[in-house]
Parts: structure tokens; C-alpha cells; sequence
């Protein structure tokens, strides 16, 4: 044989012995009934879960930092500083509402339970608004209002993979952080700015004449020169006179620098190296303006006066008025003058709108004389006033002997002044002591003259009209009379005491606003009937009474489901007495009937095949009662037998049986009865037993018991299938060698 050929013979004949050895290896017995298929998946079901990674649930017990008190503050000071009071105007983003960007947690893992803290940090976090409805979102077209935040946990689990949910724990209240949507408050305007503003309204400067002399040289000769730092003013201090000798005065110039003579000179427009010459004075001096200055002890106001010199006195003062109504004021004093006659010697210039045909060359020229300053009331005998005006801080003027001039709006005095004879003074700048005014009887709206006389006497008539603010009287109470909330004037009685509703059955109410006991106010007990399960109760308190009726119940059972194998029926009853719906129930016993004890599989008087294996099993009454109650009786097969022979359960109280010689056979199956009892099933002394007659290969002779193989194997069961397809593959190739051996031999 070619050396191929016997290989490829040799390797089929291995085959051919190893599918041999293979096919003499024992299996599973034939009589073995356990399948493995449902082993076989759980094992990959546990395999299955132990691969399942756990889920990533976080549970919230604590916010670090934003804890909260009782009235929902936060506690922490910085916190509060920068979370408690959050605002923004309308139009702002969520994101430019500066709520917090990371959010730190204290809680725990649900694979870890309560007992294993944790904590958790929430980078970025968005939030939400709190609120019922879903569909409210917070946006820039907002109206104004509170709104109120939450983190939006959703959000940010939907974006972490490494998270599938975040929760409160029981009891844990959510992080809530409110913020006011608001316009910003606008700055008022200031006192100073008020002050300038109506200032401005009730003072009229007179504006420069520019068809007179722009210079007015003052006739006192003792006047130093003044340093052009401290006899600058402003536009709104210089006082202009016009022609007709009129003196227009600022409202504000004691503020700001103009210059008012009543008692005193006014030191401001003196130099510091000759004002005690000014005070030792026994002349009239006079300002840059043409007021005069008066000495140290004249009570005399001021006039105004223009008059100019070319003596050796040379003060001028010079007016330049520019397109903005800038005004400097720029003084030149000469050396002070050695005697009166060189000034009597002087040549006088005056310009026709500054000084009338009337008056002597060289002497000044008298106008209109002015207060400036501030009105205030007095109750009778009372040392402070009752009432400033203006009260706004602005300033009064004052004309002197014109009683067509000074008529001033309606003046409301508080509801503390007094109408009849009040005490009126008028506090002018400049001046220590106030003026004090005549006095006279007002009547609600009624106008009164009143006029005063100043040191020079000029007489100052004002026209006044009062009235009297209405007192604010607030509630009177059972401790507290009704009392105006401005002045805390009193009037009428005590009000009666206020029942707080806080009554019980056994203790009077009290007052709500002084807490007094309001003596026969309790209410007394509301008592309703006893019932089956609760004494006689009062209504309001629950005090009780007694003992409760009890039910009453009666040996009337009825059944309502009736029990079966697997499962209790039950039995009701309830009770008789009126509005009582109370019932009671009771499960009725499994019991098992031995009538329904049986061994199946195998049937009475049937045939079988001689050395064939048989199977059977046996039910016993009431065996699949899982959940049993006391007294529930069930049979349990106990013991099989065949032809005498004793048979062992299998699964399952099965049997099974092989007879190697024909005849009549007995297979005898005793039941035990078991009650259950102390929480499992005793056995009793009573059996029950049930017998199947069967033939086999016919009913020659009666069956022996030699015959009888309880539980056979039957042979081996391993799959020959692919040993016989290999057998025939080593067969063929077998075959075909020979073949080819032939043909090459021939």
C-alpha cells in the first residue's frame, strides 16, 4: 500500500476505535428525572447580577453653610451678607443673578445607607424656580416681584453620567434662595440743593445797569485794602442797587457772603488788621456794595449807598458781567485818608441811576431796607417753638415800611401750636436776639397784621394767615387712651377689654391687649354620647366621662368565602348597636378530605410491557396549603409498597418500578393526616391508603415480588447520534482505501 494511503487508513481506523471506547462510557440513567435546565440559568442570573453595576443615587441630609433658623434666615453672616438679600433689576438674566455657581452637599449613598456619610459638590449647578406650576420659568421679561430659587437637580444629573438621581432624605428641606426684582432707588436731591433751588425762586437780583458806571468808590476812608481772596464772591452774593436806591437782597447771604448790618458790622467784609478801627468807628462806613456799616453800638439797618470819591481813598469795585453770568468783584483800597476835609475836598461822581437830583452832592442816597431770616411760634409761656417757617430750611425776606409787601401764603402750624395769643418772633440772620412781633388771636384760616420795629426804626408789617394741622388720634384702648400720633396729646376714655377667643370649657378668655382674666367667659364642656369604643367625650377639650359601650357582637358568623387547598375562606359578623359599622372576621380552616387522596400516573386494571419502567405519584388532600392556620388538617403520602416490596420516594412523592415477569401487580400508597399546630404540622394516629391493580404482559398468574426492581436503572442515555455519524465517516473512508488499493493493484 502506497505510504499515503496506509496513513490516511490508519487515521480512520483511530477514528473508528475512539468512537468505540466513547461509545462503552456510561451516562445518565435513564430513570433520572432531574433537569438542570433551571440550575443552569440561575447560575447565569447570579452571574448576570454580580456584573449589574449598583445605581449612583445621593440622598440630601445637609446644605454646609446654608443652614436656615426657624424663620427660614440663614444663620452663617456671610452667607446672610451675600445670599439673604439678593436683588436685581428687571431684565436681568438668570445667570447675571449672582446665585450660587458650585453647591456643596452632606448626605449619603443608597448603596451605602444613612450609617456611611458622604459628601458631594455640584460644579455649575443651575437652578429653578420653586413653584406648582411646571411650566413657570424665570426669563429677563419677568415681571418685578420675589422669586424664589431651588437647585434644578434634574438638570444636572441629566448632564453627569456618573449620577442617576439626587434626592432628599425624609424630613430634609430643599435649598431655597429668594431674590427681589426691583428698579434701582434714585439718589433724592440734597438739602444744600433744595435750599439753592428755592433760593433761587424767591430771590430776584437785581441785574447791572450798563448805562451807569460800572465803578462806586466808598467814602470810607478808613478802609484797608482787602485781600482779593477774601472779598471774591460769586454771581449770586453781590447786591446791585438800582436807580431808585432800592437794595435787592439775596435770600442766602448770610450763607453765602452778603453782607446784612442790624446790631453789629459784619465782620466777613472787614480785614482782620481793621476791623477794631471799624468797631472804634464813631463815623458811618459803608460796604463794597453801598450799604453803610454801622459802629459797634448802632442799632440802625442798613441802607445802601453809591456815591464815588477822587480823594485819597480809592476803592473800586468793579462789575463784568459775561454771556455765562459770571460776575467778579475786584477790590482796590488806597491808603486810608489823613483828614474829613480832603474827603469833603473830593469831587463826587455819580451816575443818575444810582443817585436822585434831590440828594446833597456827596451824601448817600437811603433805600428800602431788608431782613433776611426765619420766623418762629411759641405757645404761651413756652421756651421752645413750636414751629419754624420756612420749614423747609429756605429763608424769609423782610421789606421795611411797606405793608403792601410782606403778605406770606397760609401758614399750617402743627396740631400741638395754640391760636390764641401765640408768641410770633422773627430770628434774623445775623442778629443774637429775635424781634419779637405783636401779638394777637387767630381763628382757624383767619389773617391778622402783626408788625415789629427794628433798633433803626424801621417798621416790618407781616400779614399772617393760620391754621392748625388735625391731631392723629390712634385707637384708644382697654390700657391706653386715644393719643394723637404727632404731638401725644390725650383724649376721651379707655376702650373697653378685647376677648382674645382663647375661652376653654373650664377657663375664662382674656384680654388680647392687657391680658386680663374677663371673669364668666368659659364655655363649658359639649358633651356627646358614648359609643361602642369611646366614653362620653366633650366636643371641644376631649375630656371624658365613663367607660365606652363596647360592641355588640353575637354568635352570627356568616361565611363569606369558603376555604379551598391553597387558600383560606373567611367568616364576618358585626355589630347590632345604631352607627356602628364595626365588623369582625375570622378565617376558616383548610381541612383536608381523605376522599381526595390518590396515586395517579398509573390507572386500575390496565397493562403494561413486561420490563418496562414505571412511574406514579401520589397527592395527598390538602398537601399544597402553604400558609396554614391552627387546626387546618392535610394528608401527607407516607409510605409506597408493590407486592410487598417497599418503594423509596423520588421527587416530589413519585415512584418508580420495573417487573420482569407477567402477573397481576398491587402498588399500596399510605397517607398520614397531620393537623397544624405550635406553629407546624403533627402527625396523628390516623392513616389513609389507596391501591391501583395492574397486569403485566397479561394476567397468567398472580405477581411475584422477586419479579418487582424498584426505582431500575434502564440503560445508558448518552447521545450515540454523533458517534454513530462518526462510525460512518470511518466506515466510508475504510471502504474507499480498499477500493483504491484494488484498482492500483490491478
Amino acid at each position: 500500500m502506497h505510504r499515503k494511503h496506509t496513513l490516511f487508513a490508519k487515521c480512520a481506523s483511530g477514528l473508528l476505535s475512539f468512537s468505540l471506547i466513547m461509545s462503552m462510557i456510561p451516562s445518565v440513567p435513564a430513570w433520572a428525572e432531574d433537569d438542570f435546565s433551571e440550575d443552569i440559568s440561575a447560575e447565569e442570573a447570579a452571574l448576570d447580577a454580580d456584573v449589574e453595576v449598583p445605581s449612583s443615587i445621593f440622598y440630601i441630609t445637609k446644605f454646609p453653610g446654608f443652614e436656615k433658623d426657624d424663620q427660614g434666615h440663614f444663620t452663617d453672616e456671610q452667607t446672610k451678607e451675600k445670599y439673604g438679600d439678593l436683588k436685581a433689576v428687571p431684565g436681568t438674566s438668570l445667570e447675571d443673578l449672582k446665585l450660587p455657581e458650585d453647591l456643596d452637599l452632606e448626605g449619603y449613598w443608597e448603596a451605602d445607607g444613612p450609617d456611611a456619610p458622604s459628601t458631594l459638590t455640584l460644579e455649575k449647578i443651575d437652578w429653578k424656580l420653586k413653584t406648582d406650576n411646571p411650566e413657570e420659568i424665570y426669563s429677563e421679561s419677568s415681571p418685578e416681584g420675589t422669586y424664589t430659587f431651588t437647585p434644578d437637580y434634574e438638570a444636572y444629573v441629566a448632564d453627569d453620567e456618573s449620577l442617576d438621581d439626587i434626592l432628599l432624605a425624609e424630613g430634609v428641606k430643599d435649598l431655597t434662595i429668594d431674590v427681589v426684582i426691583a428698579p434701582e432707588e434714585t439718589e433724592p436731591e440734597t438739602t444744600a440743593e433744595t435750599e439753592t433751588a428755592a433760593s433761587a425762586d424767591d430771590t430776584q437780583t437785581q441785574p447791572a445797569d450798563p448805562s451807569t458806571d460800572t465803578e462806586a468808590v466808598v467814602t470810607d476812608p478808613s478802609a484797608e485794602p482787602a485781600a482779593s481772596d477774601d472779598t471774591a464772591a460769586t454771581d449770586s452774593d453781590i447786591t446791585i442797587p438800582d436807580a431808585t436806591g432800592d437794595t435787592t437782597t439775596d435770600a442766602s447771604a448770610n450763607d453765602n457772603g452778603d453782607i446784612n448790618i442790624f446790631d453789629t458790622v459784619d465782620d466777613s467784609v472787614i480785614n482782620a488788621s481793621t476791623q477794631e478801627e471799624y468797631k472804634g468807628s464813631e463815623e458811618d462806613s459803608t460796604t463794597d456794595n453801598g450799604t453803610v456799616l454801622l459802629p459797634d453800638d448802632s442799632q440802625a439797618q442798613p441802607v445802601a449807598v453809591q456815591e464815588e470819591t477822587t480823594a485819597q481813598t480809592e476803592s473800586t469795585v468793579q462789575e463784568e458781567t459775561s454771556a455765562q453770568s459770571e460776575t467778579t468783584v475786584q477790590e482796590e483800597t488806597s491808603a486810608p485818608a489823613e483828614t474829613t476835609a480832603e474827603s469833603d475836598a473830593a469831587q463826587p461822581e455819580t451816575t443818575a441811576d444810582a443817585q436822585t437830583q434831590d440828594a446833597p452832592q456827596g451824601e448817600p442816597t437811603v433805600q428800602a431796607t431788608t431782613l433776611i431770616g426765619t420766623l418762629q411760634f411759641f405757645n404761651p409761656n413756652a421756651t421752645n417753638p413750636v414751629y419754624t417757617y420756612p420749614a423747609d430750611g429756605t429763608k424769609l425776606t423782610l421789606t421795611a415800611n411797606d405793608t403792601n409787601v410782606n403778605v406770606e401764603p397760609a401758614i399750617t402750624l402743627p396740631c400741638n401750636a395754640v391760636l390764641t395769643n401765640p408768641t410770633v418772633k422773627f430770628v434774623a440772620d445775623g442778629v443774637e436776639q429775635p424781634y419779637t412781633l405783636t401779638t394777637a388771636d387767630f381763628a382757624a384760616n383767619s389773617t391778622q397784621r402783626i408788625t415789629f420795629t427794628d433798633a433803626a426804626n424801621n417798621q416790618y408789617s407781616i400779614q399772617l394767615t393760620l391754621t392748625q394741622n388735625a391731631h392723629q388720634f390712634d385707637a384708644a384702648t382697654c390700657n391706653h387712651l386715644s393719643t394723637c400720633t404727632v404731638c401725644g396729646a390725650t383724649t376721651g376714655d379707655y376702650a373697653a377689654h378685647t376677648n382674645a377667643g382663647n375661652a376653654t370649657c373650664t377657663k375664662n378668655a382674656t384680654c388680647s391687649v392687657c391680658g386680663v382674666d374677663l371673669e364668666g367667659t368659659a364655655l363649658g364642656h359639649d358633651w356627646k354620647d358614648a359609643t361602642c369604643t369611646t366614653p362620653k367625650t366633650c366636643s371641644r377639650c376631649q375630656a371624658t366621662e365613663g367607660k365606652a359601650l363596647g360592641h355588640d357582637l353575637r354568635d352570627d358568623w356568616e361565611t363569606m368565602e369558603a376555604s379551598t387547598y391553597s387558600s383560606h375562606g373567611y367568616q364576618e359578623r358585626f355589630c347590632h348597636r345604631d352607627n356602628c359599622d364595626y365588623t369582625e372576621d375570622r378565617d376558616l380552616n383548610i381541612v383536608g378530605n381523605p376522599n381526595d387522596n390518590a396515586i395517579q400516573n398509573l390507572s386500575e386494571g390496565a397493562t403494561y410491557d413486561i420490563n418496562t419502567r414505571l412511574t406514579f405519584s401520589a397527592y395527598g388532600a390538602a398537601s399544597e396549603n402553604s400558609k396554614p392556620i391552627a387546626n387546618d388538617i392535610r394528608y401527607i403520602p407516607s409510605t409506597w409498597s408493590i407486592q410487598g416490596t417497599a418503594g423509596t420516594w423520588l421527587d416530589n412523592f413519585s415512584g418508580a418500578f420495573s417487573i420482569s415477569k407477567t402477573g397481576t401487580y398491587t402498588v399500596t400508597v399510605t397517607f398520614q393526616k397531620q393537623v397544624y399546630g405550635d406553629g407546624s404540622w403533627q402527625n396523628t394516629d390516623i392513616a389513609d391508603s389507596k391501591t391501583v391493580t395492574f397486569s403485566i404482559g397479561g394476567n397468567s398468574s398472580d405477581g411475584t415480588n422477586d419479579a418487582v426492581r424498584i426505582n431500575p436503572q434502564t440503560g445508558d442515555q448518552t447521545p450515540i447520534l454523533p458517534f454513530v455519524i462518526v462510525l460512518i465517516v470511518a466506515a466510508v473512508v475504510i471502504i474507499v482505501v480498499v477500493i483504491m488499493r484494488k484498482k492500483k493493484q490491478n
